[in-house]
């Protein structure tokens, strides 16, 4: 699909602004923005939906967790027309893991796996090879680790699939974006292993303060109060990309916002 814009100015602008304007207009409309939360079940399910919707025109790739039957429904009848879906559970106790990832249909989808579908005890993530209309390729892998044991920090498991995750990365020329609640605190080698490994971790680069909010504390005493649970990586030369997490309460995790200019993509 293609969009045309048209503006008058009164006064007419000088050539050369004009001419910035347009080309800086361009490059916002072809970033790639994908937005990830894990929208808890539908934990707030009015302003959920109300967040989704303000999200469509300017969003790529949706990346949901905990998107189960009831919560997919609705998101689908949002979204399906302009997105196409692509969805993957794996059993597990006590809440099997759902994840959700809409496409916007100007980009195709040339492959989607499951990373540690199989695998007993670690969470999972939906991977998705996308190739848009002007041929730019980027991977994207959403992703749900284990909530258990809740000390979000190591364990083999939580430690599998983030080695997963950065072995299917491996030496890729094309760009990856791996995004989700890794339910991980950010002093587990399960985070730090994707900086080691050429990633950027944009909750650090961007000093991102939580991923949560009261909706996730108030049931827990101020000891226990966890801020941190989803990330962000992404890998590639000379990516150029702004990040940041919108301080809303439609769910008990934030929403995370990347969006990749279209200068650093190549075709």
């Amino acid at each position: 699909d293609r969009i045309f814009i048209a503006i008058v100015f009164n006064p007419p602008l000088d050539q050369s602004v004009c001419g910035k304007l347009m080309n800086d207009m361009t490059k916002i409309l072809n970033n790639i923005c994908v937005t990830s939360i894990n929208v808890g079940r539908g934990l707030c399910q009015a302003e959920l939906l109300s967040y989704i919707h303000s999200r469509i025109e300017s969003t790529s790739v949706f990346c949901f967790q905990e998107s189960d039957s009831e919560i997919r429904e609705l998101i689908d009848d949002i979204l399906l027309g302009e997105f196409m879906g692509h969805y993957a559970t794996k059993p597990a106790e006590p809440n099997d893991y759902n994840l959700s990832t809409y496409v916007r249909r100007n980009i195709d989808v040339t492959s989607e796996s499951m990373v540690c579908g199989d695998t007993e005890g670690t969470g999972v993530a939906l991977r998705c090879e996308l190739v848009d209309d002007r041929g730019r390729k980027i991977v994207v892998s959403n992703v749900h680790g284990a909530a258990f044991p809740g000390h979000k920090l190591d364990t083999p498991e939580r430690l599998e699939l983030s080695r997963q995750l950065v072995e299917f990365a491996g030496d890729s020329n094309d760009i990856q974006v791996v995004a989700g609640d890794f339910n991980l605190l950010p002093e587990a080698e399960s985070v730090r292993m994707f900086a080691a490994n050429g990633f950027r971790n944009l909750i650090d680069e961007f000093a991102i303060p939580t991923t949560r909010n009261e909706l996730a504390w108030q049931n827990y005493p101020p000891e226990a109060k966890q801020l941190f649970a989803d990330y962000t990586f992404v890998k590639g030369d000379d990516l150029v990309c702004s990040f940041s997490v919108d301080a809303v309460e439609i769910s008990d995790h934030l929403p995370m916002i990347l969006e990749i200019h279209s200068e650093s993509v190549p075709s």
